[in-house]
């Protein structure tokens, strides 16, 4: 992803201070969620969760 995109990003999800401390960090997660966002492209049914539920107990 080049630097144009991912400042337009940053932009538009309001993110330019965090971008500003931790550039790093938001890039890696701007990468995470685009191929999350790939990964799920098929999914038709709203109901359906990407992952298991989250819950405490001690199954940890």
């Amino acid at each position: 992803m080049d630097e144009k995109e991912v400042r337009a990003r940053v932009r538009s999800a309001g993110l330019e201070a965090t971008f500003a401390q931790f550039p790093d960090d938001v890039r890696a997660a701007i990468e995470l969620a685009l191929s999350q966002g790939a990964a799920l492209a098929g999914v038709t049914d709203v109901t359906i969760e990407p992952w298991p539920p989250m819950q405490p107990g001690e199954r940890l």
